[in-house]
């Protein structure tokens, strides 16, 4: 008899033999064939001796219980057999045709458009935000790497659009299912993405909120209007957590979701985002430099002056986190600059008072500091007077000049030093420079011209040379 383990090599060629060539009775294939589960009906898959059918059919079944062995085609399935995709999650398709050929590019879009899976463990609105956050960071590094080719790079981001258009118009993603509700948690902070270049950035949030814009076009207006007047509730709560997680850098494209420039974000918490994610300096000085800048951009952008800079605080915000002493003195200067250039003037002028009162007073004449504020002051088109310290250090600056030179006459100086606004305490400063300059130069008759004026008659100078001499 013919059992598994007892089949030799020369049985074994024997039966291959009989296989190919042997046909049994028409009885054996109507009572044997017709009606089974082998679904050619015209052939006998193994051509065995009658008497032998039943053992043959006993040893199928057994090679069939072996995962390595599948039997025919269209046959009854193995007990071991495992169906396609059994413990992964399953995807809902949709069909769709991509005009891109690049492979690369090709799988960038393939996994938004197999965005959800119904057995995933979440719900929609949390599949639909995490798809279009990985489409972004996918397409980003598909670009960085220069895989995608120049037309398949150009046409990414409207086949995206293309493919988002049409589930929205087929249905397969709706408002009113709660696909959009927690949509912003596609711009959740990264912290690999603090490296992105400029461009980078404005693009990954660009293309995600080209595609929610393109979502809510094609639903009605009443899904539109239901959208929009939960998000505004969302982003007027202070306490909302869309301001602690959402990436702060994304906030001037994404507020035109809502109503275009004219959305209320809540400032303060802005700011305090702000100041955790751009400002905390937990980085080396180059990190802290580009940090800085896109904070001072947001301020610029989303017009958050007075919410980073409360008017009459004693803390002066900006001052202290863009006047920051550790950095390179040129690039804190067009921080400052780029920070006030819009700002209201009575802020502008606050933060320049306090860059005035922190000037060296033991420097007698300009320095780089110095020379800082007076650079702030011309570009922001500001009166040097506001800065007491800083009009002083020019004003002896030039009166030792003029003198030097012998450019004015001892009257000419003393009208300039007497009026012009000067304090009692600038005027005795500079009539002091411009004497002891005078005597130590052995020009004694211009200095006593100057102290023979009225002012000069009463000023501690003239005293002061007495009692010296």
């Amino acid at each position: 008899g013919l059992r598994l383990t007892n089949i030799s090599a020369f049985s074994t060629s024997r039966a291959m033999v009989a296989i190919a060539c042997y046909r049994p009775p028409s009885s054996v294939l109507e009572g044997k064939v017709q009606g089974s589960w082998w679904p050619v009906q015209d052939a006998v898959p193994f051509a065995l001796p009658e008497e032998e059918w039943q053992q043959g059919s006993e040893t199928i079944e057994l090679f069939g219980t072996f995962a390595w062995l599948k039997p025919p085609r269209g046959g009854p399935p193995s007990p071991n057999r495992r169906e396609p995709g059994s413990g992964r999650a399953q995807v809902a398709e949709f069909e769709f045709d991509f005009s891109i050929h690049d492979l690369v590019g090709r799988q960038v879009l393939e996994n938004l458009r197999a965005w959800y899976r119904p057995n995933a463990g979440s719900t929609r609105g949390e599949q639909l935000a995490q798809a279009l956050a990985t489409f972004a960071k996918e397409a980003l590094s598909a670009f960085a790497s220069g895989r995608l080719m120049p037309d398949d790079k150009n046409k990414l981001l409207p086949e995206a659009k293309r493919l988002l258009i049409e589930m929205t118009k087929q249905g397969f993603i709706q408002i009113l299912r709660g696909d959009l509700n927690i949509i912003f948690d596609a711009f959740v902070y990264d912290p690999s993405s603090r490296y992105w270049t400029p461009q980078q950035l404005h693009w990954w949030a660009g293309s995600m909120v080209q595609l929610i814009k393109f979502v809510l076009e094609n639903s009605s207006p009443s899904e539109q209007e239901s959208w929009k007047d939960n998000a505004r509730r969302q982003l007027a709560d202070e306490d909302s957590e869309y301001y602690t997680r959402v990436d702060v850098r994304a906030w001037p494209q994404l507020r035109n979701l809502v109503d275009g420039t004219d959305t209320q974000l809540h400032g303060g918490a802005l700011c305090r985002r702000i100041r955790v994610q751009l400002c905390a300096h937990g980085s080396g000085p180059f990190e802290k430099l580009a940090d800085l800048e896109q904070a001072a951009k947001l301020l610029k952008e989303l017009q958050l002056y007075r919410d980073f800079n409360p008017e009459g605080s004693t803390d002066h915000e900006i001052y202290q986190t863009f006047g920051d002493r550790s950095l390179n003195l040129e690039k804190r200067s067009e921080l400052m600059e780029q920070v006030l250039m819009d700002a209201p003037r009575r802020l502008v002028r606050q933060v320049l008072r306090k860059m005035d009162e922190d000037l060296d007073e033991t420097e007698r004449y300009e320095d780089r500091e110095h020379r800082m504020l007076q650079k702030l002051l011309y570009n922001l088109d500001e009166d040097i007077r506001i800065c007491k310290k800083a009009y002083l250090k020019l004003m002896r600056t030039w009166v030792r000049n003029v003198v030097e030179h012998e450019e004015l006459t001892p009257d000419q100086i003393c009208e300039h030093i007497e009026g012009d606004g000067q304090e009692e305490d600038n005027y005795e400063l500079l009539l002091k420079d411009a004497v002891n300059y005078l005597h130590k130069e052995n020009r004694t008759f211009e200095a006593a011209k100057m102290l023979a004026r009225p002012k000069g008659q009463t000023s501690r100078v003239k005293e002061s040379l007495r009692n010296d001499q």
